[in-house]
Protein backbone atom coordinates (compact mmCIF):
# COMPACT_ATOMS: atom_id res chain seq x y z
CA UNK A 1 0.00 0.00 0.00
CA UNK A 2 2.78 2.21 0.38
CA UNK A 3 4.00 2.35 -3.16
CA UNK A 4 0.74 3.57 -4.26
CA UNK A 5 0.55 6.31 -1.78
CA UNK A 6 4.11 7.35 -2.59
CA UNK A 7 3.06 7.88 -6.37
CA UNK A 8 0.08 9.56 -5.45
CA UNK A 9 2.04 12.27 -3.20
CA UNK A 10 4.77 12.15 -6.27
CA UNK A 11 2.18 13.17 -8.48
CA UNK A 12 0.60 16.31 -6.30
CA UNK A 13 3.83 17.54 -5.10
CA UNK A 14 4.69 18.05 -9.11
CA UNK A 15 1.93 19.95 -10.17
CA UNK A 16 -0.02 16.77 -11.59
CA UNK A 17 -3.79 15.44 -10.80
CA UNK A 18 -3.86 11.67 -10.41
CA UNK A 19 -6.62 10.39 -13.57
CA UNK A 20 -8.92 8.57 -11.37
CA UNK A 21 -9.80 11.70 -9.51
CA UNK A 22 -9.76 13.93 -12.23
CA UNK A 23 -12.80 15.98 -13.21
CA UNK A 24 -13.66 15.78 -17.01
CA UNK A 25 -12.08 17.44 -19.67
CA UNK A 26 -13.78 21.23 -20.49
CA UNK A 27 -14.89 21.81 -24.09
CA UNK A 28 -13.27 25.13 -25.35
CA UNK A 29 -13.74 26.21 -29.25
CA UNK A 30 -11.45 28.65 -30.57
CA UNK A 31 -14.46 31.84 -30.71
CA UNK A 32 -14.55 31.70 -26.70
CA UNK A 33 -10.82 33.06 -26.74
CA UNK A 34 -11.11 36.86 -26.86
CA UNK A 35 -7.31 38.76 -27.12
CA UNK A 36 -6.66 41.53 -24.77
CA UNK A 37 -4.86 43.45 -26.92
CA UNK A 38 -3.61 43.91 -30.84
CA UNK A 39 -0.90 41.76 -29.60
CA UNK A 40 -2.92 38.80 -28.84
CA UNK A 41 -4.98 38.58 -31.95
CA UNK A 42 -1.16 38.73 -34.04
CA UNK A 43 -0.45 35.74 -36.48
CA UNK A 44 3.13 36.11 -36.91
CA UNK A 45 5.54 33.67 -39.30
CA UNK A 46 2.18 31.44 -40.23
CA UNK A 47 1.74 30.74 -36.15
CA UNK A 48 -1.58 31.12 -34.94
CA UNK A 49 -3.65 33.99 -32.95
CA UNK A 50 -4.46 33.51 -29.33
CA UNK A 51 -7.15 31.16 -30.48
CA UNK A 52 -4.60 28.60 -31.47
CA UNK A 53 -4.74 27.70 -27.92
CA UNK A 54 -7.69 25.78 -28.15
CA UNK A 55 -8.14 24.65 -31.16
CA UNK A 56 -6.72 21.02 -31.46
CA UNK A 57 -8.67 20.01 -28.37
CA UNK A 58 -9.64 16.58 -29.99
CA UNK A 59 -6.07 16.22 -31.11
CA UNK A 60 -4.61 17.55 -27.38
CA UNK A 61 -5.97 14.18 -26.34
CA UNK A 62 -6.45 13.78 -22.38
CA UNK A 63 -2.74 14.89 -20.83
CA UNK A 64 -3.92 13.77 -17.39
CA UNK A 65 -4.35 9.96 -18.49
CA UNK A 66 -0.95 10.08 -19.82
CA UNK A 67 -2.45 10.27 -23.20
CA UNK A 68 -1.96 13.79 -24.34
CA UNK A 69 -1.47 14.07 -27.85
CA UNK A 70 0.79 16.65 -29.74
CA UNK A 71 -0.91 19.43 -31.70
CA UNK A 72 0.18 21.39 -34.28
CA UNK A 73 -1.04 24.96 -34.07
CA UNK A 74 0.45 27.52 -31.96
CA UNK A 75 0.42 31.34 -30.55
CA UNK A 76 3.32 33.15 -31.33
CA UNK A 77 2.87 36.70 -31.48
CA UNK A 78 6.27 37.24 -32.79
CA UNK A 79 9.95 38.68 -31.37
CA UNK A 80 9.02 42.16 -30.94
CA UNK A 81 9.39 42.89 -27.68
CA UNK A 82 6.61 45.68 -27.53
CA UNK A 83 4.39 43.54 -28.51
CA UNK A 84 4.57 41.89 -24.63
CA UNK A 85 2.77 41.21 -22.25
CA UNK A 86 0.15 39.26 -25.25
CA UNK A 87 -3.12 38.82 -23.23
CA UNK A 88 -6.20 36.55 -24.21
CA UNK A 89 -9.29 36.12 -22.05
CA UNK A 90 -11.37 32.23 -22.30
CA UNK A 91 -15.08 32.44 -21.66
CA UNK A 92 -15.97 29.29 -20.52
CA UNK A 93 -19.63 30.29 -21.01
CA UNK A 94 -20.62 29.24 -17.47
CA UNK A 95 -19.34 29.02 -14.14
CA UNK A 96 -16.82 25.73 -13.49
CA UNK A 97 -15.40 24.47 -10.72
CA UNK A 98 -11.75 24.12 -11.97
CA UNK A 99 -9.54 21.30 -11.10
CA UNK A 100 -6.29 21.28 -13.73
CA UNK A 101 -4.96 22.93 -16.13
CA UNK A 102 -2.60 21.73 -19.12
CA UNK A 103 -0.17 23.68 -21.31
CA UNK A 104 1.36 22.12 -24.73
CA UNK A 105 5.41 23.00 -23.86
CA UNK A 106 7.32 23.40 -27.30
CA UNK A 107 9.81 25.41 -28.11
CA UNK A 108 10.90 28.44 -26.34
CA UNK A 109 11.21 29.58 -22.87
CA UNK A 110 9.32 32.33 -20.81
CA UNK A 111 6.77 32.89 -18.03
CA UNK A 112 2.99 32.10 -19.44
CA UNK A 113 0.61 33.31 -16.46
CA UNK A 114 -2.67 32.05 -15.69
CA UNK A 115 -5.01 33.82 -13.61
CA UNK A 116 -8.92 33.27 -13.21
CA UNK A 117 -12.07 36.19 -12.04
CA UNK A 118 -13.38 38.77 -14.27
CA UNK A 119 -11.71 41.54 -16.38
CA UNK A 120 -9.75 43.85 -14.13
CA UNK A 121 -10.09 41.93 -11.35
CA UNK A 122 -8.04 38.73 -11.69
CA UNK A 123 -6.75 35.98 -9.21
CA UNK A 124 -3.50 34.56 -9.99
CA UNK A 125 -3.25 30.59 -10.76
CA UNK A 126 0.06 29.72 -11.55
CA UNK A 127 2.90 30.79 -13.46
CA UNK A 128 4.67 28.27 -16.05
CA UNK A 129 8.20 28.79 -17.10
CA UNK A 130 7.69 26.90 -20.31
CA UNK A 131 11.07 25.79 -20.05
CA UNK A 132 10.31 21.82 -21.50
CA UNK A 133 10.05 20.39 -24.68
CA UNK A 134 7.34 18.88 -26.50
CA UNK A 135 5.35 17.59 -23.41
CA UNK A 136 2.70 18.57 -21.16
CA UNK A 137 2.77 20.87 -18.26
CA UNK A 138 -0.12 19.34 -15.97
CA UNK A 139 -0.93 22.04 -12.97
CA UNK A 140 -3.45 21.25 -10.25
CA UNK A 141 -5.98 24.32 -9.59
CA UNK A 142 -8.62 24.59 -7.81
CA UNK A 143 -10.85 27.28 -8.86
CA UNK A 144 -14.53 28.53 -9.36
CA UNK A 145 -14.88 31.00 -12.27
CA UNK A 146 -16.19 31.37 -15.70
CA UNK A 147 -12.98 33.57 -17.34
CA UNK A 148 -9.48 32.67 -17.63
CA UNK A 149 -6.85 34.85 -18.40
CA UNK A 150 -3.46 33.61 -20.21
CA UNK A 151 -0.27 36.04 -20.99
CA UNK A 152 2.65 35.52 -22.31
CA UNK A 153 5.38 37.45 -20.67
CA UNK A 154 7.93 37.47 -23.42
CA UNK A 155 9.04 36.91 -26.94
CA UNK A 156 9.81 33.35 -27.64
CA UNK A 157 7.12 31.40 -25.63
CA UNK A 158 4.71 29.38 -28.46
CA UNK A 159 2.26 27.49 -26.26
CA UNK A 160 0.67 24.45 -28.51
CA UNK A 161 -2.61 23.83 -26.80
CA UNK A 162 -4.34 24.34 -23.36
CA UNK A 163 -6.63 21.78 -21.76
CA UNK A 164 -9.21 22.58 -18.88
CA UNK A 165 -10.52 20.02 -16.35
CA UNK A 166 -13.88 20.47 -14.23
CA UNK A 167 -17.01 20.53 -13.11
CA UNK A 168 -19.79 23.13 -14.22
CA UNK A 169 -21.26 24.40 -11.14
CA UNK A 170 -24.93 23.03 -10.48
CA UNK A 171 -27.97 24.68 -11.83
CA UNK A 172 -26.10 25.96 -14.60
CA UNK A 173 -25.97 25.20 -18.20
CA UNK A 174 -23.48 27.03 -21.01
CA UNK A 175 -24.23 30.03 -22.89
CA UNK A 176 -24.41 29.40 -26.67
CA UNK A 177 -22.09 30.81 -29.30
CA UNK A 178 -23.72 34.39 -30.02
CA UNK A 179 -25.40 34.30 -33.24
CA UNK A 180 -23.23 36.19 -36.31
CA UNK A 181 -23.60 39.37 -36.89
CA UNK A 182 -23.72 39.82 -40.73
CA UNK A 183 -21.25 42.32 -42.03
CA UNK A 184 -22.55 44.98 -45.07
CA UNK A 185 -21.44 44.88 -48.13
CA UNK A 186 -19.21 48.00 -48.68
CA UNK A 187 -20.09 50.63 -52.07
CA UNK A 188 -16.62 51.13 -53.34
CA UNK A 189 -17.14 54.68 -52.59
CA UNK A 190 -17.18 54.10 -49.36
CA UNK A 191 -13.98 52.36 -49.57
CA UNK A 192 -11.68 54.91 -51.16
CA UNK A 193 -10.55 58.22 -49.80
CA UNK A 194 -8.14 61.36 -50.07
CA UNK A 195 -6.06 64.03 -48.98
CA UNK A 196 -7.79 67.32 -48.99
CA UNK A 197 -7.52 70.92 -47.95
CA UNK A 198 -10.60 73.11 -47.30
CA UNK A 199 -9.68 75.52 -50.69
CA UNK A 200 -9.92 71.50 -52.79
CA UNK A 201 -13.04 71.81 -55.55
CA UNK A 202 -15.79 70.20 -53.36
CA UNK A 203 -16.28 68.37 -56.65
CA UNK A 204 -13.65 66.76 -56.87
CA UNK A 205 -13.90 65.61 -53.53
CA UNK A 206 -17.24 64.31 -53.19
CA UNK A 207 -15.90 61.73 -55.57
CA UNK A 208 -14.60 59.44 -52.78
CA UNK A 209 -16.09 58.38 -49.50
CA UNK A 210 -13.45 59.14 -47.24
CA UNK A 211 -11.69 62.84 -46.55
CA UNK A 212 -8.52 63.28 -44.56
CA UNK A 213 -8.21 67.18 -43.83
CA UNK A 214 -5.21 68.76 -43.37
CA UNK A 215 -5.69 71.33 -41.06
CA UNK A 216 -3.57 73.96 -39.06
CA UNK A 217 -4.38 74.47 -35.93
CA UNK A 218 -3.50 77.97 -35.32
CA UNK A 219 -5.97 79.04 -38.45
CA UNK A 220 -8.98 78.57 -35.46
CA UNK A 221 -7.36 79.35 -32.15
CA UNK A 222 -4.30 82.19 -31.77
CA UNK A 223 -4.70 84.94 -34.17
CA UNK A 224 -0.79 85.49 -34.36
CA UNK A 225 2.19 85.64 -32.14
CA UNK A 226 0.48 87.68 -29.42
CA UNK A 227 -2.19 85.08 -28.32
CA UNK A 228 -1.68 84.70 -24.73
CA UNK A 229 -3.65 81.49 -24.37
CA UNK A 230 -5.72 79.63 -21.95
CA UNK A 231 -7.81 81.13 -20.56
CA UNK A 232 -8.14 84.14 -23.04
CA UNK A 233 -9.12 81.79 -25.88
CA UNK A 234 -9.59 83.32 -29.05
CA UNK A 235 -11.12 80.80 -31.15
CA UNK A 236 -12.60 81.34 -35.21
CA UNK A 237 -13.90 78.98 -36.98
CA UNK A 238 -17.08 81.20 -39.14
CA UNK A 239 -14.53 82.59 -40.60
CA UNK A 240 -11.28 81.81 -39.06
CA UNK A 241 -8.25 83.51 -38.46
CA UNK A 242 -6.34 82.20 -41.65
CA UNK A 243 -8.15 83.33 -44.71
CA UNK A 244 -11.70 84.03 -43.36
CA UNK A 245 -12.74 80.22 -44.12
CA UNK A 246 -15.64 78.56 -42.84
CA UNK A 247 -14.98 75.71 -41.44
CA UNK A 248 -18.47 74.87 -40.05
CA UNK A 249 -20.44 75.80 -43.40
CA UNK A 250 -17.20 73.13 -44.77
CA UNK A 251 -18.17 70.66 -42.73
CA UNK A 252 -21.39 70.81 -42.92
CA UNK A 253 -21.47 70.76 -46.68
CA UNK A 254 -19.30 67.54 -46.94
CA UNK A 255 -21.40 66.06 -43.97
CA UNK A 256 -24.43 66.81 -46.57
CA UNK A 257 -22.62 64.68 -49.28
CA UNK A 258 -22.16 61.79 -46.99
CA UNK A 259 -18.39 62.21 -47.05
CA UNK A 260 -16.45 60.95 -43.55
CA UNK A 261 -14.40 63.59 -42.81
CA UNK A 262 -10.98 62.78 -40.09
CA UNK A 263 -9.08 65.88 -39.86
CA UNK A 264 -5.62 66.26 -39.06
CA UNK A 265 -4.56 68.69 -36.71
CA UNK A 266 -1.18 69.89 -36.51
CA UNK A 267 1.15 72.52 -35.95
CA UNK A 268 0.63 73.58 -32.32
CA UNK A 269 -0.03 77.37 -31.56
CA UNK A 270 2.84 79.49 -30.56
CA UNK A 271 1.03 79.94 -27.34
CA UNK A 272 0.91 76.45 -26.50
CA UNK A 273 4.46 75.32 -27.22
CA UNK A 274 5.57 78.09 -24.95
CA UNK A 275 3.78 77.08 -22.01
CA UNK A 276 0.83 79.67 -22.21
CA UNK A 277 2.35 82.68 -21.54
CA UNK A 278 5.51 81.92 -20.23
Amino acid sequence: MKFPMFLAAAALGCGLVPAVHAAPKLVIEPWMVVGENAQAMLSYANAGTAAALVDEQTLAGDPLAGTGGAPINHWFPGWDANRFPAGAVIDLRAEYDLTAICLRDTNGAGAVVLAAGVPFAWTELFTDPMTGYNRWNNHAVTVRTRYLRVILTTPGIQPEELVVYGRIVPAQAPEPEPPAVPRARLPMEALIGTNAFIDDPIGVIEQVGNVREYHTWGWDEGNGEAYAGYPENENAWAPSWSAGWDFDAYYRNLRLLGLEVSPVVWKTPTAARRGYGG
